[in-house]
């Protein structure tokens, strides 16, 4: 068994507004090509390694932007997510409109997707999902889900994006070698 021992500069960052303490590993390997940043939050914890870095650790991470950070720390965490179900309805209405408009449906079609909309606890799902069979499927067409529903900014992702901002201001006021 071999056992290495490096040098790991730990901060700790308080003071920032909706965050608990947030504790950051920063072990950059002296080389300019190799490091990793280890943080932590309450109960979470995100890494990242990066090669071939070109400059020091605390250099690459100032000039990295926050989404390509995000995406190497967690690649499941998207910045948009899906809108509730009232932004959806309106999407669908407005959908019933526009076939009324080119009398593709008529009046009695469009009554119908109307109230079936108004009565759904979940219209993004019965629109696009073919399971539930409902007559809403075919208000969009075929592969409704890639029509452009409405999203909301995903609040975990910008968490993550004021945690990260915080560690850079961190970095701005510290010393590491």
């Amino acid at each position: 068994m071999k056992v290495e021992q490096s040098q790991v500069t730990k901060l700790v960052i308080t003071g920032v507004e909706r965050h608990d303490p947030i504790h950051v590993y920063l072990e950059d390997y002296g080389d300019n090509q190799n490091g990793r940043v280890t943080i932590s939050e309450w109960g979470n914890s995100w890494s990242c390694f990066w090669g071939s870095m070109g400059s020091s650790l605390v250099e690459f991470i100032q000039s990295i932007n926050n989404h390509y950070w995000i995406g190497k720390l967690d690649s499941n965490l998207i910045s948009e997510i899906d809108a509730d179900n009232d932004a959806n309805a309106e999407y669908a209405k407005k959908q019933v409109i526009e076939l009324r408009k080119d009398d593709e449906i008529d009046k009695h079609e469009a009554r119908e997707y109307w109230d079936l909309i108004e009565s759904s606890d979940d219209v993004k799902d019965e629109c696009c999902n073919s399971f539930l069979g409902g007559k809403l499927l075919r208000l969009f067409g075929d592969d409704a889900w890639y029509n452009d529903w409405p999203t909301i900014p995903n609040p975990q992702y910008l968490r993550m994006e004021s945690r990260l901002n915080a560690v850079r201001e961190a970095l701005k006021q510290i010393n590491v070698n």
